[in-house]
């Protein structure tokens, strides 16, 4: 029971998708849980655009252990939305405040070895905004949703 834990976090904390898209990847980042229209928005997004949706937080709730926020994210990656633990794209991408939403080609976002080159980095926008108002800032998405 303990190794079956310890390899979903391992998969959780460094990302692995076998159901990753070919074009972009949204970076979504946000504190504690997402809303349930973020699960839903984000779902519509993959299903309808060219985009994978990856939530990330930076950390545990307070008073949570790892194996707890594990469980507690796995139930969204259940539904299809990846939700990643990770401070230190917080960092990279320089996330003073949440929510805030990154836009990178794919073939960047599941390495951090180009940290400073331009594409790499994305685009890059903070604050309370709805996906359509993003994806249509971003021209990522062909079609929008209401």
């Amino acid at each position: 029971m303990m190794w079956q834990v310890l390899i979903a976090l391992i998969f959780l904390l460094i990302g692995l998708n076998k159901n990753a898209v070919s074009g972009n990847v949204l970076f979504y980042f946000f504190t504690e849980r997402p809303s349930k229209d973020v699960v839903e928005n984000a779902l519509w997004v993959q299903k309808n655009c060219d985009v994978k949706v990856i939530g990330v937080v930076r950390g545990v709730l307070e008073g949570e252990r790892l194996v707890q926020a594990v469980r507690r994210l796995n139930k969204y990656q259940k539904e299809g939305f990846e939700i990643w633990i990770d401070p230190t794209l917080y960092d990279m991408f320089s996330i003073e405040v949440v929510p805030c939403f990154i836009l990178v080609p794919h073939e960047f976002a599941y390495s951090k070895m180009c940290v400073g080159d331009e594409e790499v980095m994305g685009k890059k926008i903070c604050g309370n905004l709805s996906i359509k108002y993003v994806l249509e800032r971003f021209k990522a998405c062909p079609q929008s949703r209401d």
